[in-house]
């Protein structure tokens, strides 16, 4: 298996220094360019990641809030800090 994978690899090369120097070029952009995109789509995964993870501390401090838990357990158990807390009970009492 390995060998036919370095075999096509090496095909592709060769492919690649057959191209002229314009093509060789366009071929060089559109690699960058998919790496690009790789590389936004990760970012954009892993900022949605983030936000599902501070949605749930938000969801699991309001339940906690609601149970009468003090502010600095509630910090413990979500990582969220005092002052978001106390923003997340002004809220709720808007409510």
């Amino acid at each position: 298996m390995l060998g036919t994978i370095i075999k096509k690899q090496s095909g592709e090369v060769l492919d690649f220094m057959r191209l002229n120097e314009d093509d060789q070029y366009s071929y060089n952009r559109y690699i960058e360019y998919l790496s690009y995109k790789a590389s936004e789509i990760l970012t954009l995964k892993s900022e949605a990641e983030d936000r599902v993870r501070q949605d749930e501390k938000i969801k699991l401090a309001t339940n906690a809030i609601l149970k009468g838990f003090d502010n600095l357990t509630i910090s413990d158990l979500t990582g969220l800090t005092t002052d978001q807390i106390l923003e997340l009970r002004t809220n709720l009492a808007k409510k």
